[in-house]
């Protein structure tokens, strides 16, 4: 598929507000996520205080529950401004998606 010069296309106020919200909430918590785990560790890199490290992780994950079902929503949503072919296409070929094996089996 090549790539399309930039074209306008209309969003309704209410996705776009959507949209930018989540990316907003995604971008301030994974700073507050990165801060709050780079604040448990040591010199080393290892965690000082195993509970604190237990409480993150529950509290992330509870944060990837919630997220993740807005994300779900909000692409549905999006989705109405994309072609079937174009949306098939980005997600097979354009979006770096995040792999558990990449780091399980570097």
């Amino acid at each position: 598929m090549a790539k399309k010069q930039a074209e306008l296309v209309e969003v309704k106020r209410n996705d776009l507000v959507m949209a930018w919200s989540l990316l907003e909430n995604m971008t301030v918590s994974l700073d507050q996520i990165f801060g709050a785990y780079a604040h448990g560790m040591d010199e080393k890199g290892e965690w000082v205080d195993k509970d604190a490290y237990l409480m993150l992780c529950k509290a992330l994950y509870e944060y990837c529950l919630k997220i993740c079902e807005q994300t779900s929503q909000a692409r549905m949503r999006l989705l109405a401004y994309l072609s079937p072919e174009e949306a098939e296409y980005l997600s097979e070929y354009e979006i770096p998606y995040w792999n558990y094996d990449k780091v399980t089996h570097p």
